[in-house]
C-alpha cells in the first residue's frame, strides 16, 4: 500500500454565504464543534469568487453551507478532494443540482425535497443539531434601539431575503398598530432588501418602529429579548430562531412551510398561518398579545417541544474515531 492510500484525511474547508449568519448560526456551530471533537482541521471561509481556489492549500473535504451551484463544484473539484453540502434551507427554484458526495439535510421535508430533485437515497443524511450562540458583548435591543420598554416587540428572522418573508412582517405590523400603538418590530441581519424594506417600513408603520439588528447580534440573544417571534418564510428551511423561540418558550407565529411545522402544532406551540396574508397575520399577533392564556399556552407548548440537542452524529463519512458520538 502506498502513502498516498494509507494518508489519514484530516482537513476540511467550511464555505459559508455572505450575510446568512442569523439563518443557521447554531446549527452550524454544532456541526463545527462537532467535526474538531472529531479530529478534524476545520477552516471557515465566505464564498465570494472562483478566485479562491487558484492560491488555496488542498483540502480532504469541502463542505459548502448552502446549495452551491454546477460551476462551484466544478471550480473546486482539483481543490478538494471530496465535496459535500450541509443545507438548512432549499429554494423553490434552485435550478440544477450539483454533483456532491453527500447532501445533509435538517429535516425530512428537505430530504423528500432533493429525492424529487433526483438526488438518490444514499447520499441524503438528515442531521440535526442547535448550539445556542451569544454575541461577543451584551446587546440590550431596547436599550441600544431605544425601545420602549412597556411596548411589545416582535422578532422577525433573518438575513433579509425576499425568501424570509420581512415585507409580510413588516406590512403585518402596519395593521397590528391599529390596535396596539406602538409595538414594534426587529428584523435580524443584513442582505439585498434592507433598503426596501427601510423604505417600506417608513411608509407604512408609525415612525420609529421598525428596526434593523446586525448579524453579529446572535438569534438566540435577540430572540430572548422578543414578546413574539414571527417566522413568516416563504420557502421551506429550518432557520435558527425557530429552535431558539421552542427552547426559550417564546409565543411563535409561522408560516405554513413544511420544514418547521415537523416541531411546529397550530395552538400548542405556534400559530401556523398561510404566507403572504397580512391581515390573518396581524389578527393572529393580536391573539397573542391580547389572550395572556393563549401566550402562556404557546410558551409552555414551545419549553415542551424537544428540538435537536448540541451534539451531532456525523455522517459516518466524516467518522474518524469508530463508534464515537461527536459532542458539542
Amino acid at each position: 500500500m502506498t502513502t498516498n492510500q494509507t494518508k489519514v484525511m484530516k482537513t476540511i474547508l467550511w464555505m459559508t454565504q455572505p450575510q446568512m449568519q442569523p439563518y443557521a448560526q447554531g446549527q452550524q456551530a454544532a456541526w463545527l464543534d462537532a467535526l474538531e471533537a472529531e479530529g478534524w482541521t476545520v477552516h471557515v471561509q465566505q464564498h465570494h469568487t472562483r478566485a479562491t481556489w487558484r492560491s488555496a492549500a488542498k483540502c480532504d473535504w469541502l463542505i459548502w453551507s448552502f446549495v452551491p451551484t454546477p460551476l462551484d463544484v466544478w471550480s473546486a473539484r482539483l481543490y478538494a478532494g471530496k465535496q459535500m453540502a450541509v443545507i438548512s434551507e432549499l429554494h423553490q427554484k434552485h435550478g440544477t443540482l450539483p454533483k456532491l458526495e453527500r447532501w445533509c439535510v435538517s429535516s425530512e421535508s428537505m430530504r423528500m425535497q432533493l429525492r424529487d430533485s433526483g438526488i438518490t437515497q444514499d447520499k441524503i443524511d438528515i442531521v440535526q443539531a442547535y448550539a445556542p450562540q451569544g454575541s461577543a458583548s451584551t446587546f440590550d435591543v431596547r436599550a441600544q434601539l431605544r425601545i420602549n420598554a412597556e411596548k411589545p416587540l416582535l422578532y422577525a428572522s433573518g438575513p433579509l431575503y425576499a425568501s424570509m418573508g420581512s415585507k409580510l412582517a413588516i406590512w403585518s405590523l402596519s395593521i397590528l398598530q391599529q390596535l396596539h400603538p406602538g409595538v414594534c418590530l426587529v428584523l435580524h441581519g443584513e442582505g439585498p432588501e434592507h433598503e426596501r424594506l427601510q423604505r417600506f417600513g417608513e411608509s407604512v408603520c408609525e415612525p420609529g418602529t421598525v428596526y434593523f439588528a446586525s448579524s453579529a447580534v446572535s438569534t438566540h440573544e435577540l430572540v430572548a429579548q422578543a414578546d413574539v417571534v414571527c417566522l413568516p418564510l416563504r420557502e421551506d428551511g429550518v432557520p435558527d430562531a425557530l429552535f431558539a423561540a421552542l427552547s426559550l418558550g417564546k409565543p411563535i407565529v409561522a408560516a405554513q412551510q413544511p420544514s418547521p411545522m415537523e416541531w411546529l402544532l397550530h395552538d400548542v406551540n405556534a400559530l401556523v398561518l398561510q404566507s403572504d396574508r397580512a391581515p390573518v397575520w396581524a389578527a393572529a399577533l393580536d391573539r397573542v398579545l391580547r389572550d395572556g392564556g393563549l401566550s402562556q399556552k404557546l410558551s409552555l407548548g414551545g419549553r415542551n417541544t424537544t428540538i435537536p440537542s448540541e451534539r451531532v452524529m456525523l455522517p459516518v463519512v466524516l467518522r474518524r474515531r469508530s463508534g464515537t458520538l461527536a459532542a458539542a
